[in-house]
């Protein structure tokens, strides 16, 4: 399955609902009061992960340049542009950042850059690197690669926070979700039994090793973390904060 391709195909029929999985921001049902709850999820959030570097890293910590990779229709980048001089919005998906780049308009935001994501490569130094809902939609050993590439260009004293899924809580609906993944047109009737349009896209669920993960960071100059677990549905996750030494 290609996910780049599922990814676009959400950024254009359904866009905000693929960034929040609530029904109350599907395209059909997205109204002026729901996106004005949705942007405000994403400000207090930003909100909350600051407070969090505030307490475990850097009390006044103030980032020239800071990435959103997976960046959507801008939830995070539009409160993040507070915090940063400057912050570089990161898509698969170029129907999402032209929306991106129209929401940052509307809320009068101008110290923002628009790239579409370019295989694996990063090659700009950041000193905030952060990633929400992303990886786990990405396939593992592409997302491990890209994982290793942002811990690579994050600034010496910089900051990262990147979030995965690990593991499953419920083993029927993993097979369910192996299925519908593996097996060709299943996810097709899958969307019939939902309602859905028959070509709905796929959003694709995966699970990280964390071994994987923290050799990664180790490997890169890591010398401090600091993780928080969450739970969506199925999906076990965790969003790992973490300090490049100097």
């Amino acid at each position: 399955m290609n996910t780049d391709h599922q990814w676009e195909r959400f950024g254009k029929i359904d866009p905000y609902y693929g960034v929040l999985t609530q029904d109350e921001y599907h395209k059909d049902k997205l109204n002026k009061e729901s996106k004005e709850k949705f942007f405000n999820t994403g400000d207090n959030y930003v909100k909350y992960i600051f407070n969090n570097i505030y307490k475990q890293f850097i009390p006044d910590f103030k980032p020239k340049c800071s990435l959103d990779y997976g960046c959507g229709v801008g939830r995070v980048v539009i409160p993040l542009s507070k915090y940063s001089k400057l912050v570089n919005g990161v898509d698969i998906s170029r129907s999402m950042l032209n929306l991106c780049e129209a929401n940052c308009k509307e809320y009068n935001i101008n110290n923002f850059q628009l790239s579409k994501a370019d295989g694996e490569l990063i090659t700009q130094k950041y000193d905030f690197i952060h990633s929400i809902d992303v990886f786990q939609h990405i396939p593992v050993k592409k997302g491990e690669k890209i994982f290793r590439n942002l811990v690579k260009h994050l600034e010496p004293d910089g900051i990262g926070l990147i979030h995965f899924t690990y593991a499953k809580k419920n083993t029927m609906r993993t097979f369910i979700e192996f299925i519908r993944d593996k097996i060709p047109f299943m996810s097709n009737l899958f969307n019939l039994i939902k309602g859905r349009n028959f070509f709905y896209p796929v959003m694709q669920m995966n699970s990280y090793s964390l071994n994987n993960l923290f050799l990664i960071l180790q490997n890169s100059g890591i010398k401090k973390t600091y993780c928080e677990f969450s739970e969506h549905r199925n999906d076990l996750g965790i969003a790992i904060y973490f300090q490049k030494s100097s």
